[in-house]
């Protein structure tokens, strides 16, 4: 009994050590030239964005939405902060609106997936068609949802495939030693 005890305490500690989680930052830029406001289309995008990654296993943080008409200057900024973060990989996703502001359609998305030194993985642009079909609902914030869990599996594919590639790099790396 005590044999099986010991047994089943050391899985239960040594499991965990086995688990890697991929870690990344999400980083939403609002390219909106007629508020100076969070949409909260914008917010709810960023929120299901974090929940899938979460649900899917990924450790997630994020910075906060940045709202910018056509200037990089402050998006550079929160760019250069979620790489001091020691995070794994940094996802800036910009979001452009229509100019109007009664109109809050979107009208183009844009992703990459970044490593912590900035160099570009992975990159997306989400056809208007998706994204005009999650919007064009009854329940726009359960097609925003939707899309979102759509959009993280697209990105959530590339994280895991770099993951792979530098994985093999550092097992190469290994063997030559």
């Amino acid at each position: 009994m005590k044999k099986r005890f010991v047994f089943i305490f050391a899985l239960i500690v040594l499991i965990p050590a086995f688990t890697i989680a991929q870690s990344l930052t999400i980083v939403i830029v609002q390219r909106d030239a007629s508020t100076t406001l969070v949409r909260e289309m914008t917010r709810l995008l960023e929120t299901s964005l974090m929940d899938s990654f979460f649900d899917d296993g990924f450790i997630v943080s994020n910075e906060p939405i940045v709202v910018t008409g056509t200037s990089n200057e402050l998006f550079i900024e929160h760019l250069a902060s979620a790489g001091t973060g020691g995070m794994g990989y940094i996802v800036p996703v910009i979001v452009k609106y229509e100019d109007s502001l009664d109109d809050p359609l979107f009208v183009n998305l844009q992703w990459e997936v970044l490593s912590n030194n900035y160099d570009i993985y992975a990159q997306g642009n989400v056809d208007q068609t998706k994204l005009y079909a999650a919007l064009n609902r009854k329940d726009c914030e359960k097609g925003i949802r939707n899309f979102a869990s759509n959009l993280q599996k697209e990105i959530g594919a590339a994280i895991r495939f770099q993951s792979q590639i530098q994985k093999k790099k550092t097992q190469e790396l290994s063997f030559r030693r």
